[in-house]
Formats: structure tokens, C-alpha cells, sequence
């Protein structure tokens, strides 16, 4: 892709009706991609993720999976005529509704269908459409500690909660992907279809190796697993900034890494010589290497490391990552900018289009004709 190229969504309408992160992210990547995207919030507060920004200012999290989309603050039970015609107008519903709630508002697919055939439907539950566990409320802790996803990430025996919000960013991204699907069988048939996606299902997905290694070959896994087996390591240089190499299978990245700290010995070592014996003893092999590693600063051993064409790179803040000139051309100094940039990295030229904030609650109303707010309505 080129910046000179069009939107590749262009033309293509989402109804959002859901809150908080999985769903507006897929909301947020098909905008991204060019889609009009009409965030439907139910008043007074809208989207319970605005948190505790005002709603002339919403919080970075909010804005961070709500930019560059129209706000429409309704009721639309009580407005469900102008709610069919939005339908009728519309390629994609996205929500983040339990089954029975989905049934109760009439936001299945078998009844939309009868208003728009054209219709793709995404829905993103906790743990599916059916089953014993269908109803319950689901939160992105929850989900990635039922699908397993935690136990590849935190310490078993000192469990804590850690990191980003994997479970509802991947449960995002599939649904996004199965949208993206939807709309080329529709090219083919004419008619939309369902996609329901759930956040356990989404973050099983996600560890299949750690799933396939239990139950076909034995092989417990926890947090330390795929960086043993992926030979994949963290060093400190001697200011105590933090970098990573990754070593992988072929045996050239190993013996260039021995050239690096000259350190060739260790390759005819019997606990180092093969990969095996590097996942066996890799607390020992992290010792030694940090041992070499703690004689220079990061800047220098990353500058040598890359000379050796040995795979690496500097732990970064999230903020040093998104302001890296580096990584990111013309990033600018605004950061408000470097924010919006930011989440529009994952595809190289990408068309920005106009930067903009999340909307206010309700902004668009009166452009969808809903010139007034109905701030005091309750379902």
C-alpha cells in the first residue's frame, strides 16, 4: 500500500453498539480501514469505558479504541423505527451483548436479516452462544484465565494479573478478521451472515502451540515455555537498560551471538553445543551470557549484535516505542498525533486520513437526524 491509495473499506457502513475494548477495537480497525463507523451510545453516559474523562474530553484508554468515529446517543429502543432504517443503510452491527440479551433487543441475526438480508452481524461474547457458561459476565481477566492464556503469563505459585488486555484486544482482532471474511462471501452470495466470536475461544487460539504441546506430545507449559523453546533471552547492559535477543532455531544466530561477546568456547560445550542443550540449561547459558553483557551499555552491545546480524532490539516504553523515528517515519512532536499514528502502525501505509479525538457523547446526532438528546430516557 501507498498513501496515495484509496480507503479500502471506503463506502462501507458499521453500526457499533458496543462498549468498552473488544468490540470498538474491531470497530476501530475497520475504521481505520476506511469504514464509516456510527458508535449507537445509550444515554446519559454512553459507553461506560469514557470513564472518567468529561464528555467533552475523554480519557486516552477511550480514545484509544474510539477516534475518527461518529457518537449517536439514543435510545433506540424507544426510537427502533429509526433504528431499522439505520439498519437498512448499513453493511455491518457489531456488539458485545450476553445471548439472551442479544434475543431480548432483537439483535439477532435470524431477525435482522429480515430487515436488511445484506446484513453481517458480529457479536462478542465471554464464552459463546450456547453452553452452561453462555450467560455469565466476562472481563478480560476472566477470559484469559479460563482459556489458559494466564497460565502462560504469570507465576502460579505468586498469581497476578499482568499486562495489557490480551483477551479483549485478540477477541477484537478475530472479529475484525471474520467481518473482513463476511463481507467477501457477501460479494459472492449477496447476503450477510453471522460471526460470533468470544473471548475464550479467541485466547485459546492465541496459545495453540502451548495447547498442542499438552495434549499431543505431554509437554507441561507455563510463562517460560516459549522462550526456553524460541531460545529467546533478557539482558541488562552495564546503565541498566534492558534489551532482547532472539536466538530461534538456526544455528548461525548462536554462533554469531559467540562472536559477539567472544565467547566461542561455549559452542563446543555439551550442556550448549545444540539447541536441546540450550533449552535444558538456559538459566545456566542466561547466567554466562549476562555475565558478558553486564561490561557495556545496551546502545553498545545492540550496535554490535546488529553487526553480527543477530536478531535483537532495546525494551522500549510504550511511549518511546510510538516516538521512535527509527521504527516510525515523520512521527512528529505533537502527541497527540504520535498517539493516533501509533495505533495505525499495524499496517504499513496505511491511509491516516484526517486525524481527529473520540467524539463526544452524541456529537452526531443531529447529522443521523436526532437533533436532540433524549438524556433522560431509561430502558
Amino acid at each position: 500500500m501507498t498513501n496515495k491509495d484509496p480507503k479500502l473499506l471506503n463506502g462501507i457502513r458499521v453500526i457499533e453498539m458496543a462498549s468498552y475494548i473488544s468490540g470498538p477495537l474491531a470497530g476501530s480497525l475497520l475504521c481505520e480501514l476506511g469504514a464509516e463507523v456510527i458508535k449507537l451510545e445509550h444515554p446519559p453516559t454512553g459507553d461506560p469505558f469514557r470513564g472518567w474523562g468529561s464528555a467533552e474530553s475523554p480519557r486516552a484508554s477511550f480514545m484509544a479504541y474510539n477516534t475518527n468515529k461518529a457518537s449517536v446517543c439514543v435510545d433506540w429502543v424507544e426510537e427502533r423505527s429509526w433504528f431499522d432504517n439505520l439498519l437498512r443503510s448499513s453493511d455491518i452491527l457489531l456488539s458485545n451483548f450476553r445471548p439472551a440479551t442479544q434475543i431480548k433487543l432483537g439483535l439477532t441475526f435470524d431477525h435482522l436479516k429480515k430487515i436488511n438480508p445484506k446484513l453481517v452481524v458480529c457479536n462478542i461474547t465471554g464464552f459463546g452462544q450456547n453452553g452452561e457458561l453462555a450467560e455469565r459476565p466476562c472481563y478480560d481477566a476472566v477470559a484469559q484465565a479460563v482459556s489458559g492464556l494466564m497460565s502462560q503469563l504469570t507465576d502460579l505459585d505468586n498469581p497476578q494479573c499482568i499486562g495489557p488486555p490480551l483477551s479483549d484486544s485478540v477477541a477484537g482482532l478475530y472479529s475484525a478478521i471474520g467481518i473482513l471474511a463476511a463481507l467477501v462471501e457477501r460479494q459472492q452470495t449477496g447476503l450477510g451472515r453471522a460471526v460470533d466470536v468470544s473471548m475464550v475461544g479467541s485466547s485459546l487460539s492465541l496459545i495453540r502451540n502451548a495447547v498442542g504441546s499438552e495434549l499431543l506430545e505431554n509437554a507441561p507449559s507455563g510463562k517460560r515455555t516459549r522462550a526456553m523453546s524460541s531460545q529467546s533471552y533478557a539482558f541488562v547492559g552495564s546503565d541498566g537498560k534492558v534489551f532482547v535477543v532472539h536466538l530461534s532455531t538456526p544455528q548461525k544466530f548462536w554462533l554469531a551471538l559467540l562472536d559477539t561477546v567472544e565467547r566461542p568456547e561455549l559452542a563446543v560445550l555439551d550442556n550448549y553445543k545444540d539447541k536441546k542443550g540450550r533449552i535444558k540449561h538456559y538459566d545456566s547459558l542466561q547466567k554466562e551470557l549476562q555475565a558478558e553483557f553486564s561490561k557495556a551499555t545496551r546502545e553498545e552491545w545492540l550496535r554490535r549484535l546488529t553487526e553480527h546480524d543477530v536478531p535483537c532490539g532495546p525494551v522500549l516504553s510504550p511511549a518511546e516505542a510510538a516516538t521512535n523515528p527509527v521504527i516510525f517515519k515523520e512521527v512528529g512532536t505533537d502527541p497527540a498525533a504520535q498517539f493516533e499514528l501509533s495505533k495505525r502502525s499495524w499496517l504499513d501505509g496505511l491511509d491516516s486520513g484526517t486525524l481527529s479525538t473520540a467524539p463526544s457523547i452524541g456529537a452526531d446526532n443531529e447529522r443521523f437526524g436526532l437533533a436532540r438528546l433524549n438524556t433522560t430516557s431509561t430502558r
